[in-house]
Protein backbone atom coordinates (compact mmCIF):
# COMPACT_ATOMS: atom_id res chain seq x y z
CA UNK A 1 0.00 0.00 0.00
CA UNK A 2 2.73 2.61 0.59
CA UNK A 3 4.75 1.56 -2.28
CA UNK A 4 1.46 2.76 -4.56
CA UNK A 5 0.97 6.01 -2.23
CA UNK A 6 4.35 7.21 -3.43
CA UNK A 7 3.85 7.47 -6.42
CA UNK A 8 0.78 9.50 -6.30
CA UNK A 9 1.61 11.67 -3.83
CA UNK A 10 4.63 12.86 -6.40
CA UNK A 11 2.47 12.81 -9.48
CA UNK A 12 0.25 14.99 -7.40
CA UNK A 13 3.10 16.99 -7.07
CA UNK A 14 4.46 17.55 -9.91
CA UNK A 15 1.00 18.25 -11.23
CA UNK A 16 0.71 21.02 -8.85
CA UNK A 17 4.56 22.27 -10.22
CA UNK A 18 3.58 22.03 -13.57
CA UNK A 19 0.70 24.17 -12.85
CA UNK A 20 2.11 26.84 -11.03
CA UNK A 21 5.00 26.77 -13.57
CA UNK A 22 2.16 27.35 -16.61
CA UNK A 23 0.69 30.38 -14.68
CA UNK A 24 4.37 31.70 -13.85
CA UNK A 25 4.96 30.92 -17.91
CA UNK A 26 1.55 33.08 -18.77
CA UNK A 27 2.24 36.21 -16.09
CA UNK A 28 5.44 36.55 -17.63
CA UNK A 29 4.30 36.76 -20.83
CA UNK A 30 1.60 39.26 -19.97
CA UNK A 31 4.30 41.62 -18.23
CA UNK A 32 6.56 41.63 -20.78
CA UNK A 33 3.90 42.43 -23.48
CA UNK A 34 2.62 45.12 -20.82
CA UNK A 35 6.36 46.47 -20.44
CA UNK A 36 6.74 46.20 -23.64
CA UNK A 37 3.61 48.22 -24.60
CA UNK A 38 4.21 50.96 -21.20
CA UNK A 39 8.09 51.56 -23.45
CA UNK A 40 6.28 51.55 -26.65
CA UNK A 41 3.67 54.54 -25.87
CA UNK A 42 6.46 56.25 -23.57
CA UNK A 43 8.84 56.20 -26.93
CA UNK A 44 5.56 57.15 -29.12
CA UNK A 45 4.72 60.62 -26.48
CA UNK A 46 8.70 61.55 -26.17
CA UNK A 47 8.31 61.30 -30.01
CA UNK A 48 5.67 63.33 -30.40
CA UNK A 49 7.19 65.87 -27.63
CA UNK A 50 10.48 66.09 -29.86
CA UNK A 51 8.06 66.24 -33.21
CA UNK A 52 5.94 68.90 -31.52
CA UNK A 53 8.76 71.23 -29.89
Amino acid sequence: MRLTSVPHNWEKRYKLLAISYKLLAISYKLLACRVSAISYQLSAISYQLSADG
